[in-house]
């Protein structure tokens, strides 16, 4: 530091901050000139690194089935007598028809939610949920502009329809108590 009269004026030379003016200062103390080399920057462990024998065991699966991917590359599970899902998976014999046609008699109307997820009432577009994209909801009109959202036999929430909110229901699957 020959020449200058602190170290935030060596760095400010330099154009580097003073944090790091002090690490290579710190480096250069217990390390010599050998402290101030480059350091690699690789880390000194991996977190999510897999045990050698099961990264062996990926890579041995992968030799056999090269088109297999991630996803058909699994671990063994217990419950499966340590074997894989795919393994032990049987595709149906009967084909999936989806679901039948649900009728909502006592709502107001039948509305197909949209791809994105919406309930498009009117000019009124309801965000509800994408889990819902091109199933048919029932909607009835409790008060004023406040509409219950129902699919099958749930009632899964209310909006308003200037506000255009969904407020979900606790919860709409939990069990029924009828009034007496």
């Amino acid at each position: 530091m020959r020449g200058y009269s602190s170290l935030a004026d060596l760095c400010r030379e330099f154009g580097i901050s003073r944090k790091t003016g002090y690490k290579i200062f710190d480096r250069y103390q217990e390390c010599g000139v050998q402290g101030l080399t480059d350091r690699s920057r690789r880390p000194h462990h991996y977190a999510h690194k897999l045990p050698f024998q099961v990264e062996n065991y990926i890579l041995n699966v992968k030799r056999e089935h090269t088109t297999w991917g991630a996803r058909k590359i699994r671990e063994p599970h217990e419950a499966l007598g340590m074997k894989c899902p795919a393994d032990v998976y049987q595709a149906s014999p009967r084909r999936y028809q989806g679901l039948p046609d649900i009728d909502y008699p006592l709502h107001d109307r039948t509305i197909v939610v949209t791809h994105c997820g919406r309930i498009c009432l009117g000019r009124k577009k309801i965000n509800f949920s994408t889990v819902f994209a091109g199933q048919a909801v029932g909607i009835k009109e409790v008060q004023d502009d406040i509409w219950l959202v129902s699919f099958m036999d749930y009632d899964l929430g209310y909006f308003d329809r200037e506000t255009r909110v969904l407020e979900p229901l606790e919860n709409p699957f939990g069990p029924k108590v009828l009034p007496m």
